[in-house]
């Protein structure tokens, strides 16, 4: 049984034949302690477990389906004898343990992301094979830009099972873990989910009441205060709190910071036996002078050979702002010992406020002139803004989103029992409201002077110009920010129905199928913030179906094999944020009378428990294929539209985490990736080119070795083959590939206090995360070296 319904009775583990006949729980999400009693035919039938255990030891092993180890808060879904090792899904959706769920799914769980000293869900993407980051783009928002296998998936982001829409950035310290659905899934989640899914599992109150407090001082200046409070008010209630205080710099760069708090708090109350009410609070502000890195030397194809420190933007103009309030209501129901509901709703609001001013076009000579923009003097020398020799001259994007959704979600799971065959079904629907607010200003009216004065120019649009090797702050921009000149509103209603099915055959044979049917109903519209003219809109109607089925041989207790077919649709207009601009996804007239893309994965994977029931380990071929790809060419008038576009993407992963032995645990994975265009009707030169923003090889390992009792050493390991940045233009740049190298070790000073010291890109090597896809390209700068000390109280 999956934990997402911790009333259940649980029909067994992986070898699905013992009947559990009792289940204590007094909240819902605490440690339960499962007595398992065979009935006489079932104990002819059970034999042993995954690790080779008979029914009689069996019924002396504690099940952990929800709740804390006695020492603190663990993860319910995690191996509490090996955190590393998760062994389910949080979904309802995914009833199996992940040994025998037959699709690739990476589940990072809290003490991986704690390990590799992640803080918000980019840290923790930029770390993960076969995931990469994109960029902030003028159509485009710049936040939580995410590609799995080749596609983009920052709308394919989820909490909790529900989707958290909007461009923003998102944090981790409420989080007890991340799955990442790798290939097709809308069966799971709906529209798009081409590449995959990430949903990121919030902490729970539970029965054990902790306080944990962390602090986190590292060598570029960040400090980082959160703690985790859980307490029992009443046998029936409880409550847990988790804030954040964070101030944070980044290694290695000159000028930029970012500035954090949050606060999440969930009360869970249980009135009866059967029946659980859970309420939560998520809350996050951030404040950051946002990086658009270095700028791109076209003559050698590579990112200018300059001071990694050199800062482009502005830092008494730049800035990015942000914010989350997102409420939940979830309620479990044990209707019978086969039948459960699981029901949650949400409100949430997002935003998104944002003035960047990336590292842009290259003037080699400072003398020639540059426009000053739409707003008079007119010409100007780049040598009047200080710049001696070449000239970077930087262009301001400046966007403010607001996000909405409202949704729900109710799934029941019933159980069959047929002897040797059992059905676990699992039967929802979903209903949810999106609206996306996208406001532009332009121009931008400033005034700019040198510390003595000599200079000033007034209301300049979109000019600031740098020197490539000196990129002086000295300069002082005291001007006002315009007011908002455009709006684009786009709204989209949703409602979905589906039926997913695992079938079991004895102890070797399992099917998988499932069926969900989404209604999709999107309207966009664009105009003056004034009304001075008449908004112009576009409408899409249309339901989709996708399906998957799998089969799965268990060739003994504690592994695998698996054969998958999935699918999953993106509608036009999929990309909220992109308003009715066709080059980044949004709802362009041109587009209404398409159907939408087809997306279909092939996999072939096997998994395995081993060592005790202590290590996972999983291996996958796979490939995605994308027909019915919309495409366009040009704009406005003479734009073009197709959609017999064809896209695809294969490859091979293998993943692992938990412990290899007493003393050592071991968290990673590797991706090799092939993601080619293989038809462009429009452009068929584009025919055979690699994707944008996809390595052929990504590694991480993680690796923890216990030296004594008390002391704890480890490293981490990340490796990654150079990346392309552009489809079909004549500068098609490149950032090379990397290999990064964190070490870290733990010590216990007592039950009560944890010191940590961790070195990150400990030989300070300079990579980049990802390069922005224009005529003018530029490189996002990962973080240089910094040393971190931590200190960890738990009572």
């Amino acid at each position: 049984m999956n934990p997402a319904f911790p009333f259940r009775t649980r029909r067994g583990l992986a070898s699905e034949q013992v009947t559990a006949r009792s289940l204590a729980v007094s909240l819902g999400c605490s440690l339960a302690v499962v007595s398992l009693q065979g009935t006489p035919a079932e104990a002819q039938l059970t034999g042993q477990d995954e690790d080779g255990k008979s029914e009689e030891e069996l019924q002396l092993q504690p099940i952990f389906v929800r709740g804390e180890t006695p020492s603190g808060p663990a993860n319910p879904y995690a191996n509490p004898e090996a955190p590393y090792k998760v062994d389910y899904s949080a979904s309802p959706k995914l009833t199996e343990p992940l040994v025998n769920t037959p699709r690739t799914i990476q589940a990072i769980p809290k003490e991986i992301i704690e390990t590799t000293g992640a803080t918000s869900l980019k840290d923790v993407m930029r770390l993960q094979p076969g995931i990469t980051l994109g960029t902030g783009e003028g159509g485009n928002g710049f936040g939580d830009n995410i590609y799995i296998r080749g596609y983009r998936a920052h709308n394919d982001i989820y909490m909790d099972g529900l989707r958290d829409p909007g461009l923003t950035l998102r944090e981790t310290f409420a989080t007890e873990q991340i799955e990442i659905l790798l290939g097709p899934s809308s069966t799971i989640g709906g529209r798009g989910t081409t590449g995959g899914s990430i949903n990121s599992v919030s902490k729970t109150p539970g029965e054990t009441e902790f306080t944990e407090l962390d602090t986190k001082i590292d060598t570029a200046g960040s400090k980082r205060f959160t703690f985790d409070v859980n307490n029992m008010l009443s046998p029936s209630l409880a409550v847990r709190f988790n804030g954040l205080v964070h101030d944070g710099q980044v290694a290695g760069r000159d000028e930029v910071f970012d500035k954090r708090y949050g606060l999440a708090t969930a009360v869970a109350f249980q009135p009866s036996e059967p029946i659980r009410l859970t309420l939560d609070y998520y809350h996050l502000n951030t404040d950051s002078l946002p990086d658009w890195g270095l700028p791109w030397d076209r003559e050698n194809q590579e990112p200018y050979d300059v001071n990694r420190n050199n800062f482009y933007g502005v830092k008494d103009r730049d800035f990015q702002e942000t914010t989350a309030n997102i409420g939940t209501l979830k309620f479990d129901y044990d209707i019978s010992e086969t039948l459960a509901m699981n029901a949650q709703f949400r409100h949430g609001v997002t935003t998104n406020n944002y003035l960047l001013t990336n590292p842009g076009t290259i003037n080699i000579d400072p003398n020639e002139t540059e426009s000053s923009g739409s707003t008079p003097p007119g010409k100007v020398l780049y040598a009047e803004f200080g710049c001696e020799g070449i000239c970077v001259r930087s262009r301001p994007i400046k966007r403010d989103f607001r996000n909405t959704f409202t949704g729900g979600q109710i799934n029941f799971q019933k159980d069959i029992d047929l002897d040797d065959y059992q059905h676990t079904l699992v039967a929802g629907f979903e209903l949810s409201a999106e609206k996306v607010d996208r406001k532009s200003r332009s121009p931008i009216g400033r005034n700019i002077e040198y510390d003595d004065g000599s200079l000033q120019y007034e209301e300049f649009s979109n000019l600031w110009i740098h020197d490539l090797e000196n990129p002086s702050q000295d300069k002082i921009w005291d001007g006002t920010v315009g007011e908002p000149t455009s709006l684009a509103i786009t709204e989209l209603n949703t409602w979905s129905v589906y039926l997913l099915d695992t079938f079991k055959i004895r102890d070797r044979w399992q099917i998988s199928a499932g069926l969900r049917q989404d209604s999709y109903d999107i309207k966009s519209s664009s105009g003056p913030t004034d009304y001075s003219s008449e908004f112009s809109s576009n409408e899409y109607n249309e339901s989709f179906t996708n399906w998957n089925l799998a089969a799965l041989y268990k060739p003994k207790p504690n592994g695998s094999i698996y054969a998958a077919v999935s699918t999953s649709s993106n509608p036009p207009g999929e990309q909220l944020d992109a308003g009715t601009s066709s080059s980044y996804g949004g709802l362009a007239e041109g587009f209404l009378d398409f159907e939408p893309e087809h997306n279909v994965s092939y996999e072939i994977g096997t998994k395995w428990n081993l060592f005790n029931d202590r290590l996972n380990m999983s291996a996958a071929i796979f490939q995605i294929n994308k027909d019915n790809q919309l495409l366009a060419s040009g704009r406005g008038d003479s734009a073009q539209y197709n959609n017999k576009g064809a896209t695809r993407s294969r490859g091979i992963s293998l993943n692992l985490g938990g412990k290899a032995s007493e003393k050592l645990s071991l968290s990673g994975g590797l991706t090799y990736l092939d993601a080619k265009v293989t038809k462009n009707p429009l452009r068929p030169n584009l025919v055979g080119t690699k994707f944008a923003y996809v390595p052929d090889f990504s590694l991480n390992l993680v690796g923890q070795y216990q030296l004594n009792p008390r002391l704890e050493i480890g490293a981490a390991l990340y490796y990654q083959t150079e990346v392309y940045g552009s489809l079909g233009r004549e500068i098609n740049p490149k950032i090379p590939g990397y290999t990064r190298l964190d070490l870290f070790a733990e010590y216990q000073f007592n039950d009560h206090l944890t010191g940590k010291i961790s070195v990150f890109n400990a030989t300070n090597i300079t990579y980049y995360d990802s390069l922005y896809r224009s005529s003018a390209p530029f490189v996002y700068v990962a973080p240089g070296r910094s040393a971190q000390g931590s200190f960890s109280l738990k009572w």
